[in-house]
């Protein structure tokens, strides 16, 4: 133990600080810094075990005094600078933060109860993010009021929070609104709306933006949480209007991901019949969504063209991004970096997007039974963005690239200079010539499925998730 924390130590001790910090880890003392009464000697350390009265000293780079065998002196001087240091450190992380949020007086009484997390900047895409600023939910709620209220479908709100959006929606005249709020810590304001409300809210303690892991679960144990979750919602067909309305800021895709498989396979949420979303999402998260061929093979992806061929879109409103926890940390970006496009994309702002599955999909997209070759046909080809397009078809028909080049594409094209559109006109033709019933795109198609049924296979990381953890990283 003591050569592994000596190694610690030596590999970091460039001043102090640094051996504090290590002690402080490895043994689990409580770190006194000194001051020698001697006016020669250097700042020493004294560890107190948290355990016992025992002093150790540690003898690195700092002489101590051992000439008088008195305990040194804690002086205010030395106490006062490092947990001056230490608080610094602490307030460059947060202190912009909790300047905004006390700017607003209605937020004071409530800070206090705030999830530490949510005060501090995340590096990392948190798991919830939540709307803090009232002004900006009353002006989200003004965006889609009218359309959220029409039909009297129940709305469901995900990470409601301090309830400042669950208000708005409920004073526009929503009738039935059911709260996904898994974080205990807002556990009063969402008891303080039920009882308000009764007749008109219902809270669920669920996150429904993780409803692709409360779907593996139903799967891996046969439960029935993804039923529970939408008990109440009626069934309708899939050309109806919409039998649910979701709204909540999106802290990743990972959500959208799941419901483009719900589609395909035609379970879970799509199950009940075509959801409407109200989205809060990044610029760099839309950018991804509804980007084309010309932005470059590092954003157009398989979720990309997916995406657009199966959903409606609208850009509603643009809202500062100071207005929802937790903030990103702030990083220089490099000149040279491939996601210096989408970084420098409105950084200042959320997107409130309204997302719908198209109503007349199966009618001018593709049929029922072929949905599902047209999601792995997107997916495999796509999964190298520079496959050529003629040298991929004729591994599953041989010779048919003369058929392809009559089209106008060369042996050079490769899917991922194709729009969505035109990737959809080429499946539409190859599962139209006869050679397809007996090719091998059927048989790869299948044993992808049974991997995906034997929980071998993550459906949910594809290459597209390279994209969102660069994007943290940098």
């Amino acid at each position: 133990m003591c050569l592994k924390m000596f190694r610690k130590v030596s590999s970091v001790m460039h001043n102090s600080y640094s051996v504090t910090k290590v002690l402080h880890k490895h043994l689990k003392v409580l770190v006194i810094f000194c001051r020698s009464t001697n006016s020669v000697t250097t700042p020493g350390l004294i560890l107190r075990n948290r355990n016992s009265s025992t002093e150790i000293g540690v003898q690195t780079d700092i002489k101590q005094n051992t000439a008088t065998g008195s305990e040194h002196v804690v002086t205010n001087e030395v106490t006062s600078s490092v947990h001056s240091n230490i608080n610094t450190s602490k307030k460059k992380y947060s202190k912009d933060v909790l300047e905004y949020l006390n700017s607003k007086d209605y937020l004071k009484p409530v800070l206090c109860s705030f999830p530490q997390k949510l005060l501090k900047r995340r590096k990392v895409a948190p798991d919830a993010l939540y709307t803090v600023d009232r002004d900006v939910a009353k002006n989200l709620v003004d965006q889609i009021a009218q359309d959220i209220v029409k039909g009297g479908a129940p709305v469901f709100e995900v990470n409601p929070g301090l309830g400042f959006i669950s208000r708005g929606l409920l004073a526009a005249g929503i009738q039935r609104l059911w709260l996904c709020e898994s974080a205990v810590s807002f556990a009063q304001q969402m008891k303080e709306l039920q009882n308000e409300f009764p007749e008109r809210v219902k809270v669920l303690n669920k996150d429904l933006f993780m409803l692709a892991k409360l779907a593996y679960q139903d799967n891996m144990d046969g439960g029935s949480r993804v039923q529970s979750l939408f008990h109440g919602v009626p069934k309708a067909e899939w050309e109806d209007d919409p039998v649910m309305k979701i709204i909540g800021v999106l802290p990743s895709l990972s959500f959208i991901k799941h419901v483009i498989q719900s589609h395909v396979f035609q379970t879970g949420i799509i199950a009940y019949g075509r959801p409407e979303f109200y989205f809060i999402m990044s610029p760099a998260q839309y950018f991804y969504l509804t980007c084309r061929p010309g932005d470059g093979y590092f954003f157009y992806r398989s979720t990309s063209i997916l995406f657009q061929l199966i959903f409606e879109w609208n850009l509603l409103e643009k809202l500062p991004r100071t207005g929802f926890l937790p903030w990103e940390a702030k990083h220089s970006i490099k000149k040279w970096s491939k996601l210096v496009k989408v970084q420098t994309i409105d950084p200042d702002f959320m997107y409130l997007v309204k997302i719908v599955p198209r109503r007349d999909f199966f009618r001018t997209v593709v049929s029922a039974d072929q949905l599902q070759p047209l999601w792995f046909f997107v997916r495999h080809h796509l999964r190298s963005r520079k496959n050529r397009v003629i040298p991929q078809l004729e591994k599953w028909i041989p010779g048919c690239g003369p058929r392809i080049i009559m089209d106008g594409m060369t042996i050079f094209t490769e899917f991922g200079d194709l729009t969505p559109q035109e990737i959809l006109s080429v499946f539409q033709k190859f599962v139209s010539w006869p050679e397809y019933p007996e090719c091998p795109f059927l048989a790869s198609m299948e044993t992808t499925f049974m991997k995906m049924e034997s929980a071998t296979y993550n459906i949910e990381k594809d290459s597209d998730d390279e994209i969102e953890e660069v994007d943290e990283q940098s």
